[in-house]
């Protein structure tokens, strides 16, 4: 943080070693409102006048906010150990690589080593090439497409093509297609900054989308073996 943010937040809180609440998002007990109303004003907003930035909310309390890169490189990189993941990426993303830390971030990355070897990648490579062509040949002359949707779409077919070893159909399909669309809804701004108890219809959307992408993961992961190790692929999420 510079000197000078740090004056700054020093003149905006009354505890000198916390960042400000900022003035231009009133009190801090009305963000969790604002923030569902408009969430990309309130984070424009939040971070415009600080290198960080306090925001309160009712589920996760305090929550400090970066918008300098040497603080992002410090806590990503420098200082990586003194900081944790918060219960989202655990909520959203299981106990697999992404969201694990420590000792078993390390065990599990050890474990899927072996799938991203220069070989195991180069198997992909036709599989991902093929699944590419089959969405970009469904695309007619002039046609308007949800660029979004397509690009969702082909992700979708890619990993299920080259990790579960199933096609899915082009425009078929739809109940995977509505999972994976169901799983940002933990995220939703009217429903993100409530208590994780509070059972919005947004959380019971990412619940069902949740366990329906599972389902094919444990089937594969029941039959899979890396090295003298089994079953650990099911946490991916």
């Amino acid at each position: 943080m510079s000197s000078d943010a740090q004056t700054r937040n020093e003149q905006g809180s009354s505890n000198p070693q916390l960042p400000p609440y900022p003035d231009a998002l009133g009190h801090p007990l009305t963000h969790s409102i604002r923030t569902m109303h408009k969430p990309l004003m309130f984070r424009d907003n939040l971070c415009k006048h600080h290198d960080v930035s306090r925001s309160y909310f009712f589920g996760a309390g305090d929550i400090y906010n970066l918008s300098h890169p040497k603080l992002f490189k410090r806590v990503l990189i420098d200082n990586r150990e003194s900081f944790g993941k918060s219960d989202d990426f655990r909520i959203a993303f299981g106990e697999g690589l992404v969201a694990s830390e420590g000792g078993q971030w390390q065990q599990q990355r050890q474990i899927l080593q072996p799938l991203f070897t220069q070989n195991k990648i180069d198997s992909y490579i036709s599989g991902m090439t093929e699944q590419i062509h089959r969405r970009a040949d469904s695309w007619e002359s002039g046609m308007t497409i949800d660029l979004q949707r397509e690009m969702r779409r082909l992700t979708l077919d890619t990993l299920f093509a080259t990790l579960f070893g199933r096609k899915l159909a082009l425009e078929g399909d739809s109940d995977i297609h509505n999972a994976a669309v169901q799983l940002h809804d933990w995220f939703t701004p009217t429903s993100y900054p409530l208590p994780e108890w509070v059972p919005t219809p947004a959380r019971r959307r990412f619940k069902r989308g949740r366990s329906k992408l599972r389902r094919p993961h444990r089937k594969r992961a029941s039959a899979s073996t890396v090295g003298n190790c089994t079953h650990h692929e099911s946490t991916a999420y």
